[in-house]
């Protein structure tokens, strides 16, 4: 099993000619949805957004933008409709200046997340994370916490969003520890232990720079192994290898 991850800045895509191609893009919902967008900025997003989906899932499944069609689940996550459905699955993640998307051949969700040191993170994990987590947290040093903290949060998003349970899983429920080998530990809190149904998801986290976080988890099944590859890219445009910084995934994983 191969995941692929892709990042791409939004706001450096500007050129004229480029955006008119990704409006070409857009089913007649999503056009309505786009003239719905008061603010420059976020229309600017959801056409770049919206633009990269298709032409990476195009890409994955060798047809052409055009011919792919999405809905949502019964929790409300997207997917491809009739007649790709099952093809392939993604999922999409936004923070200030970065657009990251995972693409796989089972259930993903990614989450990336610009590092904010302004605030008491001790206090949101006492209210947001597990007890386990909590605790690991107030045993860091005062220097390196917040970056901790984020390493924990974009893995319990990526998690509850490959799940596309939302916040409705609560994160206070599953713990993730991350080992001095950089292996990730995933346990249910519920039963103390990690449950045979947990077993299927593995998972792997990136300390992008000192400015960004980002992790995915996927359902591995019943394979052994899965690989990760990472791109940069611009939508219908220029597909590069990016060396990703692994600090720490699921036994089995490794980087391509």
């Amino acid at each position: 099993m191969t995941v692929e991850l892709f990042f791409c800045s939004p706001e450096s895509i500007r050129d004229a000619e480029l955006l008119r191609s990704y409006e070409r893009l857009l089913a007649p919902d999503e056009r309505q949805a786009y003239a719905s967008l008061r603010v420059e900025e976020r229309r600017h997003e959801y056409l770049v957004t919206r633009a990269a989906i298709c032409s990476l899932l195009a890409r994955r499944l060798r047809v052409s933008p055009q011919e792919l069609r999405f809905d949502r689940d019964e929790l409300g996550k997207p997917r491809l409709a009739s007649p790709h459905a099952g093809r392939a699955y993604f999922n999409l993640s936004h923070t200030r200046g970065l657009l990251a998307c995972a693409l796989s051949d089972s259930e993903v969700g990614v989450d990336v997340e610009a590092i904010d040191t302004s605030f008491d993170v001790v206090s949101i994990a006492t209210r947001f994370f597990s007890a386990r987590e909590t605790r690991s947290l107030e045993g860091r040093p005062e220097t390196s916490r917040a970056l901790s903290f984020f390493d924990l949060w974009v893995l319990k998003e990526a998690y509850i969003k490959a799940l596309g349970t939302g916040l409705r899983e609560g994160l206070r429920h599953f713990s993730f520890l991350l080992g001095e080998d950089e292996t990730i530990s995933f346990l249910s809190e519920a039963k103390e232990k990690l449950l045979e149904e947990d077993r299927r998801w593995s998972f792997a986290l990136f300390r992008l720079d000192e400015r960004y976080r980002a992790a995915v988890a996927w359902e591995q099944g019943s394979a052994f192994s899965a690989a990760l590859r990472a791109y940069s890219h611009v939508p219908l445009g220029e597909i590069s290898p990016m060396a990703l910084p692994l600090h720490g995934a699921s036994p089995g994983v490794r980087i391509l």
